[in-house]
C-alpha cells in the first residue's frame, strides 16, 4: 500500500461547492493514498449548537441542512449515499426533538454536532465521485474505531485505544 497522506479541510475551506473543486485538485495532485478529513460545512456547527440550545430554531434547521448540503452536492439525496444522507438527517431531527422536549443530554448534543461532520463527509465524497475520484467514500470517526479520552465533551483522541480499534480496511476503502 502507498503511504497514507492525510488532508484536513476545516469549515472555512467548505464554504461552497467550488471549494470541492479545489479539494479535488489537491487530491489528484498528491502522492500516496489520500485520506480526507473534513469538518462540518462552514457555519454549520454554530447553527447546530444554536438549534440544540434554542428549540425555536430546531424546526427549520433540518430543512436548511437538507437545502445547504444539496446545494453543495446536488443529487446527494438520490445518489449512492442518499440512504445514509436521509438517515443522518432523520437522526438530527430525532435528537433535536428530544432536546427541545426537555430530554437534554450530553449524548444528544454530541450526536447532533457529530452529524454536521458526517453530512459534510457525505457531500464531499459525493462531489469527489462526480469528478472522477471513484474511491471517495464517507467515513465517520465512529466507523473506524476512533476513541476519545474521557466522557462527554472529551477533546482528545485516545491514541492507544484508537490504535487498538482502528479499522484500516474501512479507513482506506
Amino acid at each position: 500500500m502507498d503511504d497514507i497522506i492525510v488532508h484536513k479541510f476545516g469549515g472555512s475551506c467548505l464554504r461552497d461547492g467550488n471549494d470541492i473543486d479545489r479539494i479535488g485538485d489537491i487530491i489528484r495532485n498528491s502522492e500516496g493514498t489520500p485520506i480526507i478529513v473534513v469538518s462540518a460545512l462552514w457555519g454549520m456547527t454554530d447553527r447546530l449548537i444554536r438549534a440544540s440550545r434554542e428549540p425555536r430554531y430546531a424546526g427549520r434547521l433540518v430543512q436548511d441542512l437538507i437545502y445547504q448540503h444539496l446545494r453543495f452536492a446536488p443529487g446527494l439525496d438520490k445518489g449512492e449515499f442518499g440512504e445514509l444522507f436521509a438517515k443522518v438527517i432523520q437522526g438530527i431531527s430525532n435528537e433535536l426533538i428530544k432536546y427541545s422536549s426537555g430530554e437534554e443530554s450530553l449524548r444528544s448534543e454530541n450526536l447532533i454536532l457529530a452529524a454536521g461532520e458526517r453530512l459534510s463527509a457525505l457531500a464531499v465524497a459525493h462531489r469527489l465521485r462526480s469528478y472522477g475520484l471513484k474511491d471517495a467514500h464517507p467515513v465517520g470517526a465512529e466507523d473506524i474505531g476512533l476513541k476519545l479520552k474521557g466522557i462527554g465533551r472529551a477533546k482528545e483522541i485516545d491514541i492507544i485505544a484508537s490504535m487498538a480499534n482502528l479499522d484500516r480496511d474501512i479507513l482506506v476503502g
